[in-house]
């Protein structure tokens, strides 16, 4: 079960920044985090047809599955950033049980908390030493101009930076961040242009982000194979927006004018599979198992439900067990009677040599 809220264990999540050593996409590092906190708050996994658009009939399919979908999702559907039916259900139960016991906002700014907060100047935690700020009251020292907890561009000396100076590197999709002079955060950078290519030329860009697909450039929208194989799934497949009908591989004759029939992988982490695995390094779909190696091999074993299925297997193929069990005896005594045979020819001329001195 999960832990989360009020408990004293089982209430760390981990969310990581990169995949297969390629940094993900910060609309898809927020959906993780958020769906991590999720199950803080009680929420167990989206398994029903109510709840998994993408597997029901219903005409909002189109809409993409909820925030608590266990598998990948690309962030671009409406309903991939909301808490399903099924969440709200479990997560109403949690708070309704908790909230009155420890999930309390305490509606002041904790100073000491490194973060500034409304009412707070500054925040360094509890370090006595910094120049800039007061650590009990959170407000800056008499005649000291900003704190560099405030942001970027404030410098050691408690001044702010002058404009032009280097605040944030460049990135793939965004230039370089310089200060304004006015103040201590850093403004936003200017995207790079609409579709510079990034992740390793796996993708594109747009506002800045390294979110698009290949096929964006072309006006065309990425589609997911009508196939079996798991290794088509991971390179890159394009259709006419809306017209699964027009799903073709990059190599296809239909999309050479577009990339020349080149083969195009998807880059490491990709979602595949109607969004039910993940795309590895070496380019082929790994389905995503919910439970894992372990938690299956623990429900094969003391799962009441198990023992049943095997139970009835046995009842059904009683002469088969029969039979196998003979073979078995067969050749271990097969096995026993000629190494034992071997045993005593050995031991006999061991013994006639012993005689023979």
């Amino acid at each position: 079960s999960f832990g989360g809220i009020c408990s004293k264990r089982l209430n760390t999540g981990l969310v990581t920044v990169k995949n297969y050593g390629n940094q993900l996409p910060q609309r898809i590092v927020h959906l993780t985090l958020a769906h991590e906190l999720g199950h803080s708050l009680g929420s167990f996994h989206d398994k029903t047809e109510q709840c998994i658009p993408l597997e029901s009939s219903s005409l909002t399919r189109n809409n993409g599955n909820f925030l608590m979908y266990p598998s990948a999702s690309d962030g671009k559907g409406y309903n991939n950033d909301k808490l399903s039916p099924c969440s709200i259900k479990y997560i109403s139960k949690i708070l309704l049980a908790k909230k009155d016991k420890c999930f309390q906002e305490s509606g002041q700014p904790i100073c000491g908390n490194q973060l500034v907060e409304e009412g707070e100047e500054c925040d360094v935690g509890y370090n006595n030493a910094d120049p800039c700020c007061n650590e009990l009251s959170c407000k800056l020292k008499p005649g000291k101009e900003c704190s560099p907890t405030q942001g970027p561009c404030c410098n050691s000396q408690c001044e702010l930076v002058p404009s032009g100076q280097s605040c944030r590197n460049e990135t793939e999709c965004a230039l370089e961040g310089y200060c304004d002079g006015l103040a201590t955060i850093c403004p936003d950078s200017l995207p790079k242009a609409k579709y510079t290519l990034c992740n390793q030329k796996m993708r594109l860009c747009l506002n800045g982000k390294c979110s698009e697909s290949l096929c964006a450039k072309h006006n065309l929208e990425q589609c997911t194979p009508d196939s079996q194989s798991i290794k088509e799934e991971c390179h890159l497949w394009c259709q006419t927006p809306g017209d699964p009908l027009t799903c073709f591989s990059s190599t296809s004759v239909f999309l050479h004018q577009f990339f020349n029939s080149t083969l195009l992988p998807l880059p490491p982490g990709s979602p595949c599979k109607e969004k039910q695995g993940y795309c590895d390094m070496m380019h082929v779909c790994r389905l995503v198992d919910d439970d894992g190696p372990i938690a299956k091999l623990k429900n094969a074993i003391f799962n009441p439900e198990e023992f049943e299925g095997i139970s009835d297997w046995m009842k059904a193929n009683l002469w088969t067990i029969l039979f196998g069990i003979l073979i078995l005896g067969a050749l271990m005594s097969s096995t026993v009677f000629i190494f034992g045979k071997r045993l005593d020819s050995g031991i006999a001329a061991q013994e006639t040599e012993l005689q023979s001195f």
